[in-house]
């Protein structure tokens, strides 16, 4: 079971399930875990091994059917490591910076408190993997693929994000991928689904 802290009691966080073993059979090595938490809060997860090297993980809100707002988390252990503890700070959302001239903030730990954490363990050693890193804005989307930090030259990736509000039904936004030589890529909105997507091959240089 998690241990938890005032933390938790203090934002109404709410354990809906989670996956802390990973055998040597599974596909992958992510752990996973999701919260019910109120209106008002975002996480941050990282797994710290018993050897004290941590590994930042992805959490991320969405609205779901019943209007509750859901934090779904994944993790990794740091690589070569078989176990460790899967870390939660929770707290208000952080509200970005008025000032143009002022970089957005890439969302940490340092913006919340401690939570709860779980030990998750792995019967086999992971590889290195970093998720995509989340920056604090006041429109709030879920990035459903690609989730992963790095992209490689001469690959071909399909971007999907999803409006995280329910209100997101009314109102859709203008959204871009930025090449890192300043490129723009359009991603088509799917009312559908509240989704923006589109498909990047990334060039060499």
């Amino acid at each position: 079971l998690p241990y938890i802290r005032n933390t938790f009691f203090w934002h109404r966080l709410r354990v809906l399930k989670y996956h802390v073993h990973q055998s040597s059979e599974d596909q992958d090595s992510i752990f996973y875990l999701s919260m019910k938490v109120q209106p008002n809060i975002s996480c941050y997860a990282e797994i710290e091994a018993d050897n004290g090297s941590t590994a930042r993980g992805l959490a991320q809100c969405l609205t779901d059917d019943r209007n509750s707002r859901i934090c779904k988390v994944k993790a990794v252990l740091p690589s070569q490591q078989t176990s460790g503890w899967l870390k939660v700070y929770a707290g208000p959302k952080i509200i970005p910076s008025n000032n143009a001239a002022v970089q957005q903030d890439v969302v940490c730990k340092t913006h919340f408190s401690l939570a709860m954490c779980v030990r998750v363990t792995s019967e086999k050693q992971c590889s290195p993997f970093d998720f995509v890193k989340l920056y604090a804005d006041y429109n709030e989307f879920y990035v459903q693929e690609p989730q992963c930090y790095q992209l490689y030259p001469l690959q071909t990736y399909n971007f999907c994000i999803r409006g995280a509000r329910s209100d997101y039904k009314a109102i859709h936004h203008k959204l871009a991928i930025k090449s890192p030589n300043g490129k723009l890529y359009k991603l088509m909105y799917q009312p559908q689904d509240q989704t923006y997507e589109g498909t990047v091959t990334v060039s060499v240089a």
